[in-house]
């Protein structure tokens, strides 16, 4: 999430709120707060948590995307691409543009996952899903070997930027 955060700051935002679970639901979640919140902090900005559940639908979101949407915020970093499409669908709903400038008007946004869903214009967050498999493997036959050692391994994600962060340049 940091990577993320760290691009709409050095796009020009200065509004950028997050969108996703409470960090006390889980570790992905604590992990993917914690990465926005440290990229916040250092920027010098105050956080703007939306939580929602993983799986909220556009219905459900709408009172919460109302509510933020009469602040200031020109970015939005989703916990998920999920969460970052129905948050799409619902600024262009109500007329923000995605992508562009940075203004009240145009939003950009940030996903994680990097999912098929991504594809269609959504910067995102890719992890290095064969990595995490490899790993993963590694941590089970260390389990049942007993080494009774924790298997703990931070891998490094990729930024994929598309539309949705753009800003338009003038040629």
């Amino acid at each position: 999430m940091r990577l993320g955060v760290d691009h709409l700051l050095d796009c020009g935002h200065r509004s950028i709120a997050y969108l996703g679970p409470s960090p006390t639901v889980d570790h992905v979640s604590d992990d993917r707060w914690r990465g926005y919140a440290e990229a916040i902090q250092i920027a010098g900005l105050e956080p703007q948590p939306v939580y929602v559940s993983y799986d909220e639908m556009l219905p459900t979101l709408r009172p919460p995307l109302e509510k933020l949407f009469k602040t200031e915020v020109t970015a939005v970093a989703a916990f998920s691409d999920d969460l970052a499409i129905e948050m799409m669908r619902f600024a262009m709903a109500v007329g923000r543009h995605i992508g562009g400038e940075v203004s009240n008007n145009d939003l950009a946004v940030v996903g994680y996952d990097n999912s098929e869903k991504a594809r269609l214009g959504l910067t995102s967050v890719r992890q290095p899903v064969e990595e995490i498999s490899r790993n993963l493997v590694i941590a089970l036959q260390e389990t049942i070997r007993n080494y009774g050692r924790p298997h703990h391994v931070v891998l490094p994600c990729e930024l994929v930027v598309r539309d949705s962060t753009v800003t338009a340049v003038a040629i």
